[in-house]
């Protein structure tokens, strides 16, 4: 995989994680850590480039960035991605055919646990940072959650139709494979 696969909207969202993370854990640094703003800092960059090598790492490991864009599309409707191999597709489509809806409504469940827990911190006059953590925490797992139920709603039978066919084809092909070793 190459960087420059990447679009704006890989960058931001890779960006974003990265800075999401890093500031999480500044939160949790001031919070707990009697550490001196530098160290704060430098750790802070250091979970950053990690949190985005992470996900570069994971984008390679499952044959780059556009590929994954372009399954995503599939998925959602768009044309048949022809560079992909039959059985990637079908992994991918187990993968989110076999997650659903219950993940979304797990995540806004995390999501109202959080934001509950954050407003006990308020109410009870706790440390403002435990809430600011807990409520950041809630509005990243609604929005995990909110985003896997609209595309459960809107995608999700398309994408089984298309784990059907695909099962199909290759099922077709291994027995005309098959059939051609025998001769």
């Amino acid at each position: 995989m190459r960087l420059r696969e990447i679009d704006l909207g890989g960058w931001v969202r890779l960006l974003g994680l990265g800075l999401l993370t890093a500031g999480l854990w500044v939160l949790l640094a001031v919070k707990d850590f009697a550490l001196t703003p530098v160290v704060v800092v430098l750790v802070a960059a250091a979970v950053l480039v990690v949190a985005v090598a992470v996900v570069i790492a994971i984008w390679a490991a499952t044959g780059g960035y556009r590929r994954q864009r372009r399954l995503q599309a599939w998925a959602r409707g768009s044309d048949t991605p022809a560079e992909v191999p039959v059985p990637v597709r079908i992994r991918y489509l187990r993968r989110v055919t076999e997650r659903g809806a219950w993940f979304g409504w797990l995540g806004l469940a995390i999501a109202l646990l959080n934001a509950w827990s954050g407003a006990t911190a308020v109410l009870d006059g706790d440390d403002p940072w435990t809430s600011v953590f807990s409520f950041v925490v809630a509005a990243t797992w609604a929005w995990v959650g909110l985003a896997t139920l609209v595309f459960a709603r809107r995608s999700l039978p398309h994408a089984r139709r298309l784990l059907a066919e695909d099962e199909r084809e290759q099922a077709d092909s291994w027995f005309e494979q098959r059939d051609a070793e025998r001769r």
